[in-house]
């Protein structure tokens, strides 16, 4: 059964926006200029992201969204690693702590996946 991947060899590492340079020469000057400010825009845009923005993307709308996913994310680990720590030096899992995060971790993912749109 074939694997369900991309071909990176049918991929043309020279293409502009999925244009190949051969054929960059029969567009006329409005098509060229909008394929190249196409690519610009790209490239800008991947540029002005960093490498967090390159990972979580850059519409701002979302950014509360994204900023409320990590710190679950992070806090979770927190948690993980107390669990793990716990059972390690065969102690007790430290419930208060597990308490306080519970609710907030809860409300967060509420409000991500709760968050509507503009309507």
């Amino acid at each position: 059964m074939a694997d369900n991947k991309i071909n990176d060899n049918a991929i043309d590492k020279d293409n502009i926006n999925g244009i190949s340079k051969r054929h960059l020469d029969k567009l006329n000057s409005d098509q060229l200029k909008a394929v190249i400010d196409g690519k610009m825009d790209d490239d800008r845009k991947k540029n002005e992201a960093g490498k967090i923005g390159k990972w979580i993307g850059t519409n701002t709308q979302n950014a509360s969204i994204h900023i409320a996913l990590i710190l679950c994310i992070f806090i979770l680990a927190f948690c993980g690693i107390d669990l793990v720590h716990s059972f390690v030096i065969k102690g007790s899992i430290n419930m208060e702590m597990w308490n306080l995060v519970f609710p907030v971790i809860t409300l967060a993912l509420g409000y991500v996946f709760g968050k509507g749109g503009n309507s």
